[in-house]
């Protein structure tokens, strides 16, 4: 295929501007055969994996340039066109696309989309595969365990907003993220339980996972899952992280991925183990020294766990203050817009109204008449409030749909951009190549041309070297061209003035030569002149003897045939005066024919003229009339006016 041997060469020569350009065009091409789908059908078998071998080769090619934006981009293209012929693609593709998934996710670290795209291709492999070694399976099973465990314990997408939009733009690209990881997810349902930590902690449980797993790996789960043990949490886990570098064992050409970096998880899993931590240290402790915290955690200075404190108290997973004046960690201290606070103050002005109610169980008439009029109040306004509610929520989704059509003309108007700038920078990028294509060229043939000089001027000197008897010119000996060029010209110039003297005394002697030729061979062209003339005149005389012979003959010939013919003469005449005679006759019927048929026209036309004129006289006359009555209408218009005046003024 074209497209695939186009990825091949971009992958070659790490051209990227070359290969997202490419993508753009299969991603429209894709678009407008979708759009005009009337006109050919894309949902055939084999049209439609043909496009999923081009995405598959495509996000293949994408991994390797590390082009995760458009890897991702490749990724959503598979998933429409799988959604589009509804139906999955070759087993050997899908586990293709899920291992690139755990690539992208784990550059993008998304631990937790990345641990269940292991788990996909865990379950995927194990099913599917049964050229799957036992090393391949455990070095898998350890992936999923182990990246399930880097995920924190804590989400930061919607921290700092609680508006709807914001809740739906949420929902949307977790829907999104799951119908990518092949999970099948019904819009009604709570958004926040489709994909989350404990529910692949669930799973790696229900699916005995922990049996695969090497030793260190279990215990690092026990520990950040189930032991409640903060003084030592970190401690015991700091050996087992050191081990996770040397578990990785080579993967077999059956696997679907074919080398592990577990490296990658340590950081993360570092992250967790302090939160987990914090989080116990909170259950038991109020108040601790910052010195005994950095020696709870060997792995991590303060610096750090002070980072991590700062997010977790960020995103509300932790309750902990830091005093560095005195050098010790509160636990439980925040402010009073914390969640136990609130609650205990509610709860207290609950209790407070509660025991006055007990004091004073009877309220007072204007009390009872207030409340009856806040219950009539709300009982009024519940329907306009629930008008105004659904109104609201009507302005969400057209300030939603506002936010979208927004977004995608700001996508569009970014991609054309991109674009111009694409195109801009190939035009100056192919302007570049071409000045030094030419430049290079222009090197070339200043260069061959100065070493042709160079040859010649080698040439000319061994000339006149070789003709002076001197020495010939060795190899890498230093030539002067110029005085070498002047040496040659003046060489050549003295030869020319030779060769011309020589051609002048050539000429001379040529001049006597043909002087003395003709003197001497002038009379044996007059005595060959003499004798073409004798022989020219009988040649003619001959001719005209032969002329005269066969004149004569011929003459013969012709007086034998008009005696011949001579007896004819009478008949000829006879029917020449018949035919004549014939053709008189036909032509006088011809000629009344052709007079009598002018005579018809000529009357014809006659009549014709005598018609015109009449209609024109008739015409005429109408028009005559119609202006005489139109006189007439005016005289009776205006002598009826005057009238009707004479009788006003009367």
């Amino acid at each position: 295929m074209v497209a695939c041997r186009a990825f091949g060469f971009c992958l070659t020569y790490k051209r990227n501007a070359e290969f997202r350009r490419l993508c753009d065009i299969l991603r429209q091409h894709l678009a407008n055969m979708t759009k005009y789908r009337e006109q050919r059908d894309i949902t055939q078998p084999e049209s439609l994996n043909l496009f999923l071998e081009t995405r598959f080769e495509q996000l293949k090619t994408a991994c390797e340039l590390q082009m995760w934006a458009e890897a991702f981009r490749s990724v959503e293209d598979i998933q429409a066109l799988i959604a589009l012929g509804k139906r999955q693609p070759k087993q050997q593709m899908m586990a293709t696309y899920y291992s690139r998934l755990t690539q992208i996710f784990a550059v993008s670290q998304a631990y937790l989309y990345h641990a269940y795209a292991w788990l996909k291709l865990f379950n995927f492999s194990r099913s599917y595969n049964k050229n799957l070694t036992a090393s391949d399976q455990q070095m898998m099973a350890t992936s999923v365990v182990l990246a399930t465990l880097s995920i924190l314990p804590y989400e930061r997408a919607l921290f700092g907003r609680t508006d709807d939009l914001s809740h739906e733009q949420e929902k949307e690209r977790t829907i999104r993220m799951a119908n990518i990881l092949g999970f099948t997810v019904d819009k009604r349902a709570d958004y926040k339980s489709i994909l989350t930590r404990s529910a692949l902690v669930s799973s790696i449980n229900s699916m005995n996972l922990l049996a695969l797993v090497p030793p260190e790996v279990r215990a690092t789960y026990e520990l950040l899952t189930s032991e409640f043990n903060p003084l030592e949490l970190c401690k015991k886990l700091d050996p087992l992280l050191a081990s996770l570098q040397h578990i990785a064992s080579p993967m077999s050409a059956a696997s679907p991925v074919k080398d592990l970096n577990m490296e990658q998880y340590i950081p993360s899993l570092k992250q967790v183990a302090v939160l987990r931590a914090l989080k116990q240290l909170n259950e038991v402790y109020s108040t601790m020294h910052i010195s005994e915290l950095a020696g709870l955690v060997p792995f991590m200075g303060f610096g750090d766990v002070e980072a991590v404190v700062v997010d977790a108290v960020k995103y509300e997973y932790l309750q902990l203050r830091v005093d560095h004046r005195n050098g010790t960690l509160h636990f439980g201290s925040q402010q009073l817009e914390g969640d136990k606070i609130r609650n205990h103050m509610a709860l207290l002005a609950k209790r407070l109204a509660k025991a006055a109610a007990m004091i004073d169980p009877t309220p007072p008439a204007a009390v009872e008449q207030t409340r009856t009029a806040a219950l009539q109040l709300c009982r009024e306004n519940v329907a306009k409030e629930h008008s105004r509610l659904l109104a609201r929520k009507q302005v969400i989704e057209k300030r939603k749909e506002q936010a979208e059509a927004l977004m995608m003309e700001q996508e569009r108007e970014e991609e054309r951009k991109r674009l111009q700038a694409a195109r801009e920078q190939e035009l100056l990028e192919e302007k570049r190549r071409r000045e030094e294509a030419a430049r290079r060229e222009k090197e070339r043939l200043e260069r061959e041309l100065e070493e042709q000089e160079m040859e010649e001027a080698r040439q000319l000197l061994e000339q006149t070297r070789r003709k002076k008897g001197g020495a010939l010119v060795k190899d890498g000996e230093k030539i002067d061209r110029k005085a070498l060029m002047q040496e040659a010209l003046s060489e050549r110039l003295k030869e020319a003035q030779e060769l011309e003297r020589k051609l002048a005394r050539l000429a001379k002697t040529m001049d006597h030569l043909e002087r003395a030729r003709r003197e001497e061979e002038a009379p044996y062209l007059e005595a060959a002149y003499q004798q073409r003339l004798q022989h020219d005149q009988e040649y003619y005389e001959q001719q005209q003897r032969q002329q005269l012979s066969a004149h004569k003959l011929a003459w013969d010939v012709d007086i034998v045939e008009k005696r011949r013919l001579e007896r004819m003469a009478e008949e000829k005449t006879s029917f020449a005066a018949l035919i004549v005679s014939r053709r008189q006759d036909e032509f006088e019927e011809l000629k009344r024919q052709r007079e009598r048929r002018l005579a018809e026209r000529r009357a014809q036309k006659k009549i014709e003229r005598e018609i015109a004129r009449r209609h024109e006289f008739v015409r005429r006359c109408r028009e005559q009339v119609q202006e005489r009555a139109a006189q007439i209408d005016e005289e009776r218009q205006r002598a009826e006016e005057e009238r009707q005046r004479a009788e006003e003024e009367r």
